[in-house]
């Protein structure tokens, strides 16, 4: 009881950063020069000749089958400009995205894991009084959910979203978005992905 309700009193800005945080500890990079996570603006992503991967933060969803989604706005950003100039180049840049429909599932495997960890760090620092059995309890929750925030992060970042210009005449860029499998890391998955699909 004390973990559902200290799950429920985390901000949900507190939510996202935590998210963030666990994008950030993979650091394998796949086929890419180098990967760019939860950018807050399109000045974060350099504009080089070398092919790149965006993992798009939890503010910005892909829903299956869309053209306008929150991700799609977001890569639009990314690959029109850099801070308040143009992007040279656009055919250097691959995005990921989480999925509208996962990320809630992840959220509140993220509330769940705080809560736990506060509650192993309470017992530990003597601020709470709970018996051998219920720290025990706590222990083995928060490793649990370690795992569960895991599986679910690769879950929910399962959108390859990739600009495309099928008419060099015609400057209207045309998305399409793949949707990944498998357990290796995000980027990893991701270029392996875009490298069998061409």
């Amino acid at each position: 009881r004390l973990a559902d309700d200290r799950a429920a009193e985390i901000d949900v800005h507190d939510v996202a950063a935590k998210i963030v945080e666990h994008l950030r500890k993979d650091t394998q990079r796949g086929n890419f020069a180098a990967v760019h996570i939860a950018p807050e603006n399109s000045g974060d992503v350099p504009d080089e000749m070398e092919a790149r991967l965006v993992v798009l933060g939890p503010d910005h969803t892909h829903i299956s089958q869309s053209d306008d989604s929150k991700a799609i706005k977001a890569a639009e950003e990314i690959l029109t400009n850099r801070g308040s100039g143009q992007r040279l180049y656009k055919n250097t840049l691959a995005f990921l995205a989480p999925d509208n429909q996962r990320l809630p599932d992840l959220e509140q495997s993220i509330r769940l894991l705080a809560a736990w960890t506060s509650i192993v760090d309470d017992e530990k620092d003597g601020r709470l009084n709970i018996d051998s059995f219920q720290r025990r309890q706590a222990e083995t929750k928060k490793e649990e959910l370690e795992g569960t925030v895991k599986a679910r992060m690769q879950e929910a970042w399962c959108f390859a979203i990739v600009p495309g210009q099928p008419d060099p005449q015609d400057k209207k860029i045309e998305w399409s978005s793949t949707r990944l499998q498998g357990q290796d890391p995000l980027a990893v998955r991701a270029s392996k992905k875009l490298v069998q699909e061409e």
